[in-house]
């Protein structure tokens, strides 16, 4: 697909009702690669943009942007907004339709993809080379997800190098790191990307920039939590306010779509 096709595609994702990040319809159209169908998806809860990143919206209790109840009590409060922001990126790409692969992570467990493949460190190492098949080429995949991965490699740049050689044309690269959160070494703890950071690192990793969308979620609070001797933080609903601050993000994630 052309930049230009890539850049309408992603204006597509994240638009409300027509209008960029309106404040109305709960409804984005999203029109897959090598799909002629347009499908109607739930992408973010009907509060904006900012529901995902603010916590429950006023009039449901429950909070649409929450984890299910069986998985809230014990989620990380540095995840509680990542993760189901991040679940409907993936669902709306139709994961039945999807070879989708995980480096060094479990996450991609709970969708039903049509194949899915695990590669742990140092087995495999996704700072080397693109994992390849017997004969030395290449494996190819769909969606490739990295979850609290890239903070940890010595060679992050040259990972999402990898990566994209690693895509089929329109495939997706998830990821998801931390920004202000302590060392945790494993087995080392190296980089930390905003918002903006991530979008340049998946720019220089062979990524279009009008194919990428990334997000940033904290506040001064949860800060303050990733100080507290038990870490990490677990997320309580009664306590722990979850609205966005753009000044100080605890965790951002993207995907970007291959060209």
């Amino acid at each position: 697909m052309r930049a230009a096709n890539a850049a309408l595609f992603m204006a597509q994702l994240f638009m409300v009702g027509g209008a960029a990040w309106g404040r109305g319809s709960a409804r984005f159209t999203l029109c897959a690669l090598g799909r002629t169908t347009r499908t109607r998806v739930d992408f973010f809860p009907a509060h904006g943009p900012d529901a995902d990143l603010n916590g429950p919206a006023d009039h449901d209790p429950a909070g649409p942007c929450l984890m299910h109840p069986k998985e809230r009590a014990l989620v990380s409060l540095n995840r509680v907004v990542m993760q189901p922001a991040s679940r409907r990126m993936i669902n709306a790409l139709g994961p039945k339709d999807l070879d989708a692969a995980e480096i060094s992570g479990k996450w991609g467990r709970r969708f039903d993809f049509k194949t899915y493949a695990q590669f742990r460190y140092p087995e495999y190492d996704v700072c080397a080379d693109p994992f390849t098949d017997d004969g030395g080429t290449p494996l190819q995949f769909d969606l490739i997800l990295a979850n609290q991965v890239w903070e940890h490699l010595d060679r992050p740049y040259a990972a999402t190098r990898n990566v994209h050689a690693m895509l089929r044309p329109g495939g997706y690269f998830w990821i998801a790191v931390p920004f202000f959160v302590p060392l945790h070494a494993a087995p080392q703890d190296n980089s930390r990307w905003s918002a903006r950071g991530l979008k340049n690192l998946l720019i220089e990793g062979g990524f279009d920039a009008d194919a990428i969308h990334s997000e940033q979620w904290g506040n001064r609070h949860v800060a303050l939590r990733n100080l507290d001797p038990d870490w990490p933080p677990a997320y309580d609903a009664d306590t722990d306010d979850i609205k966005n601050d753009p000044q100080m993000p605890i965790c951002a994630w993207a995907l970007a779509q291959k060209v």
